[in-house]
């Protein structure tokens, strides 16, 4: 029997409402907390510091739907905000976007999450309008935070967005369908904000805004490109990042070409700030039915970005005029580096290894 289908047999405790920030409050004194399978809010979680970490897990793998508290504006997000040590194990959030906000040490497991773009409040605006393209995972001024295993699928912008934080990894992961498709105004109905809305575009990962350092992204599937962005007014740049043992998927043809990994200082960022990464067992891959040839791409002072301790890989990637025909097809995830993982970490194992 597979482990998804073997019972892992939890006791759920009694919750006091089906608000989830109520839920995990209940809980201050940290421990492992199993909640039963059901439909919870996504209440602001605030200011939380419990005494030791909290475990927070399903009653069985994706049971517990986490869902926003509305359909307005400010309402799809469920905010963690200032508070610590919280390890979330197989939840799925469901058509909502997770920000985690000067926050350390919160964790994602075998979570799944989604956020079409039919589902932001102002699907039509969604580039210039008051919320942003519906991420389902945005990453602020945090620190030590972890995904791993987790699911991404039908996203209307970016899966997962960095910016300024230390220390995240990302493992295990599977992000597919991300598409905005045809709705936000960004990409086809004019300027916003001075921009013509011709660098709108959404992202498997996406680090942005710089002053991001330790970061460390493996074993896993992105069907979308990765963005790594040095971009802001003076900002410092992103440092000792490491990506190994990833599939890069051009996987929908809603772009011009097959970039799968693009890295990039503007110039309105610190005249001192670099980048810095070390890229090992990196395969890019690209849908037949687009017709560019460039998988990994550079752009924006050069001079200051550096792989694997050398000058970037722009100049051999770059190079060549066609891709590979062995990398012109979408590959099957089941053969992933994240399989590879999942299957070495299974989440039982993730599951059982909290439970007291």
């Amino acid at each position: 029997m597979s482990e998804e289908e073997e019972p892992l047999d939890l006791e759920p405790i009694e919750v006091p409402s089906n608000r989830l920030c109520e839920v995990i409050e209940d809980h201050a004194a940290g421990g492992t907390v199993v909640i039963p399978d059901g439909t919870y809010i996504a209440c602001d979680l605030v200011d939380f510091h419990p005494d030791e970490r909290l475990n927070i897990i399903a009653e069985t793998r994706h049971g517990v739907v986490v869902v926003r508290q509305g359909e307005d504006i400010g309402e799809t997000i469920f905010r963690i905000e200032s508070s610590a040590d919280v390890t979330f194990v197989g939840l799925r959030f469901e058509a909502l976007n997770v920000a985690v906000l000067g926050s350390n040490g919160i964790e994602f497991r075998y979570t799944e999450h989604s956020f079409p773009i039919e589902r932001h409040p102002d699907p039509e605006n969604s580039w210039c309008g008051e919320q942003r393209g519906p991420n389902t995972m945005e990453i602020q001024n945090s620190d030590r935070i972890t995904i791993a295993g987790s699911d991404f699928a039908d996203v209307g912008n970016d899966a997962i967005r960095i910016e300024q934080s230390d220390h995240v990894t990302v493992e295990g992961v599977i992000v597919t369908d991300v598409w905005h498709d045809r709705l936000q105004s960004g990409n086809e109905n004019g300027e916003c904000d001075g921009n013509d809305g011709s660098n709108y575009h959404t992202d498997g990962l996406q680090i942005i805004n710089g002053e991001s350092d330790d970061l460390t992204i493996r074993d896993s599937y992105f069907g979308q490109r990765l963005v790594l962005t040095v971009d802001g007014d003076g900002v410092g740049g992103n440092h000792d990042m490491v990506l190994e043992r990833l599939w890069l998927v051009a996987e929908l043809p809603d772009t011009s070409n097959c970039v799968t990994m693009a890295m990039k200082v503007k110039d309105n960022a610190d005249p001192e700030a670099t980048q810095n990464a070390v890229v090992r067992d990196v395969e890019s891959f690209c849908d037949p039915s687009i017709e560019g040839s460039r998988h990994f791409d550079v752009s924006g002072s050069e001079e200051r970005l550096t792989v694997n301790g050398g000058p970037t890989l722009a100049a051999q990637r770059n190079a060549d005029e066609e891709l590979a025909a062995e990398r012109r097809v979408v590959p099957d995830i089941d053969e992933s580096p994240a399989q590879v993982w999942r299957a070495r970490s299974p989440y039982r194992d993730q599951v059982l290894r909290l439970m007291p």
